[in-house]
């Protein structure tokens, strides 16, 4: 098992309360053997899609840092929920203001200043308050579940992992170069404390329980080992159903995703096309030559409806110069649209671009 598990042993800490919240919940007596039960008794905690909800607020600030730990923007996201379907969040910081509504039948509408979000700052809803595996998937089947334990006695986790699984000649089956994700819980209240997935580490908190719901007030986000993002959560507090916030600008402009409850990407076994059409090499500086600088640069951006990359960051790198020349590289490339029910769409992904020394 990884070594980011062990170090998950620190971050055991009792439920606190705030707000709208109930007591912690007593130990589980019995923990479920069997993964499929195991994730059914964790995921009420997270669940936001709960209709019996009452209508509430999240504040959070959020500090990002840069692939060699430097701090660099500092920022508010806010969250108000009046049911599964309606809710708005907001991004404020220098350079930037960004507020989406969600309504009732999946539309997002969107009005923006400034800058676009970072990677990390287009995560903060799913982070926050979904951390989990995706329930979607699961209930589909496409993520085969495993289950285990880390450490002894009352120092232990119970850690689900999934597996994406992949349909060969009618039947689903894991791929062998499949690497799967880890979920780490506290047995004694389920709460969610670490999660690993595609080189992101995340780690949680200073639990408050919200209307017998789950939310860190400490959150750290890793990749590669690196720090990239921090969340404080301020405060949580009850709205009104027709609070004024959840009504949209009349400049907001309607996005061309739907609304999902984990996430507003479509799922993946939706998705067509995105093809690679044109690679530019990136080029190996003579200075990383001489100083023998090897390694992947890792990469994230977004691919337009147009097929171009845009948006792209530095999330790891051996070195600034080749961070450069992998910027320099990706930014020419060029893909296949990406679709949805024959509409073009934009996609969030990661790129790798490996510096073995013979490029």
């Amino acid at each position: 098992m990884r070594l980011w598990l062990l170090l998950a042993l620190l971050l055991v800490v009792p439920l606190q309360v705030f707000g709208q919240q109930t007591t912690a919940d007593p130990a589980v007596a019995t923990l479920p053997q069997d993964p499929r039960a195991f994730f059914e008794t964790a995921v009420p905690h997270y669940d936001f899609s709960d209709v019996k909800l009452k209508p509430w607020h999240l504040r959070a600030t959020y500090q990002l840092y840069d692939f060699e730990g430097k701090p660099t923007l500092q920022g508010t996201w806010e969250y108000w929920w009046a049911s599964p379907k309606v809710r708005r969040r907001s991004w404020t910081r220098s350079g930037l203001t960004q507020t989406d509504w969600i309504e009732q039948d999946g539309t997002i509408l969107r009005k923006r200043s400034g800058e676009s979000l970072h990677f990390f700052e287009r995560r903060l809803e799913d982070i926050i308050l979904y951390p989990g595996p995706n329930y979607e998937m699961i209930d589909s089947g496409k993520l085969k579940l495993g289950l285990g334990v880390v450490g002894e006695g009352s120092a232990s986790l119970t850690c689900l992992t999934t597996t994406r699984q992949l349909e060969v000649d009618g039947k689903l089956q894991a791929s062998p170069h499949a690497t799967p994700d880890d979920y780490c819980f506290d047995p004694k209240t389920m709460a969610l404390l670490t999660t690993y997935s595609n080189n992101s580490l995340s780690r949680y908190s200073q639990f408050v329980k919200m209307q017998d719901h789950y939310i860190a007030r400490h959150i750290s986000v890793q990749f590669d080992g690196q720090t990239m993002l921090t969340v404080s959560v301020d405060s949580i507090d009850g709205i009104e159903e027709k609070d004024s916030a959840l009504v949209p600008a009349a400049d907001a402009v309607p996005r061309w995703q739907r609304a999902h409850y984990t996430s507003d990407g479509p799922q993946p076994e939706t998705v067509t096309g995105g093809k690679l059409t044109k690679r530019v090499a990136p080029v190996y500086p003579a200075m990383s030559r001489s100083q023998h600088e090897l390694g992947v640069v890792k990469l994230a951006g977004t691919i337009g409806t147009d097929g171009r990359v845009r948006n792209l960051e530095v999330l790891s790198s051996p070195s600034e110069l080749l961070a450069e020349s992998a910027v320099d590289a990706v930014k020419q490339w060029q893909f296949e649209s990406f679709m949805v029910r024959g509409e073009p769409i934009e996609i969030d992904t990661t790129f790798g671009v490996d510096f073995s020394g013979g490029s």
